[in-house]
């Protein structure tokens, strides 16, 4: 797991991570934008508007729908509401950056050449912020996965999303 940060600030209400792709940012950025490799990492796209102001709407399995308006988009960032229908509203970032080659990450390897740091902020989460880190962390997991071309199957969300959880929940302790 390529994981260079974790950070659940509870009194801020905000969840941060970063991860690091061996691509460039142009390639991580296509495949963030592609509908055909979203349904790989995150959900089924019903509708998938990527400009200022769009909409977007996942299927995340069995009609659990999550629905997001473009907020902002740049290069290499933006940002969106994410609401799902059990939830309160809240707001999350997307950025790109190239990795440092000199900078060393948590598990004390060097960043590949043309490597991006993907940083995914989540606000207003409050009391579901923690089962929102290891949804994230699988969610990446699955991303980095679909990015490498060798999308993992369905039938492994689960399974991978109990380990995150018992990772992080043993890291806390």
């Amino acid at each position: 797991m390529p994981l260079r940060r974790l950070d659940v600030n509870l009194p801020d209400d905000a969840l941060t991570v970063s991860w690091e792709l061996p691509h460039p940012r142009e390639t991580v950025w296509s495949h963030l934008q592609n509908p055909e490799t979203l349904r790989e990492w995150l959900g089924r796209p019903l509708v998938f508007d990527t400009r200022i102001g769009g909409e977007i709407i996942i299927d995340h399995a069995d009609d659990y729908l999550c629905r997001s308006e473009v907020l902002s988009v740049s290069e290499f960032e933006s940002a969106l509401s994410w609401t799902f229908p059990d939830e309160p509203s809240s707001r999350i970032s997307l950025s790109l950056s190239a990795a440092d080659p000199t900078e060393q990450t948590e598990d004390v390897e060097v960043a590949a050449e043309n490597a991006t740091v993907l940083t995914l902020e989540h606000f207003g989460l409050g009391p579901l912020i923690e089962s929102y880190a290891t949804g994230w962390l699988t969610h990446l997991t699955f991303f980095e996965a679909s990015l490498n071309g060798t999308p993992l199957p369905d039938s492994q969300f689960w399974p991978i999303c109990a380990t995150v959880d018992r990772l992080i929940g043993n890291h806390r302790n």
